[in-house]
């Protein structure tokens, strides 16, 4: 029969004296070395797992203005392209309005030099008619 009330039965089992044996001794002192271990592996991977943040955020701020140094230089290698370019261009526009007085010079100098020799090709054909006249009057008198 069970009792219906386990106060009686605990109040009978602390009076009782267990007697330990050595194999009961080591058991316990097993048992508390494992659990030594345990406790111990976890404070272990508790402390591993506990890192200083400093570092990363030292290493991030590193990073952080590395990047900031190499986008500035992009900026900076974009500014000079972009001076060097604006000057090629006008330099550009310089030599291409040399080039164009050049050549107009040289049209000039062409138009004057054939004006020059269709003048002179009208005063020869004038001379040589007045010449022709002057031969034709002169056969006529005689």
């Amino acid at each position: 029969p069970r009792p219906t009330d386990p106060e009686p039965a605990l109040r009978a089992a602390e009076g009782a004296s267990v007697r330990l044996n050595a194999a009961a001794v080591l058991r316990e002192d097993a048992l508390l070395r494992r659990r030594q271990e345990k406790e111990a592996a976890t404070i272990n991977k508790y402390e591993s797992e506990l890192r200083d943040d400093s570092e990363f955020y030292e290493w991030q701020a590193r990073m952080r203005d590395r990047d900031e140094r190499k986008r500035l230089e992009e900026v900076e290698q974009r500014r000079v392209a972009m001076i060097l370019s604006d000057e090629n261009a006008k330099e550009a526009v310089l030599q291409r309005e040399r080039d164009n007085a050049r050549l107009a010079e040289e049209m000039r100098r062409e138009g004057m030099a054939i004006r020059a020799l269709a003048q002179a090709g009208r005063e020869e054909a004038l001379m040589e008619k007045r010449s022709l006249v002057e031969d034709v009057k002169n056969s006529e008198k005689a």
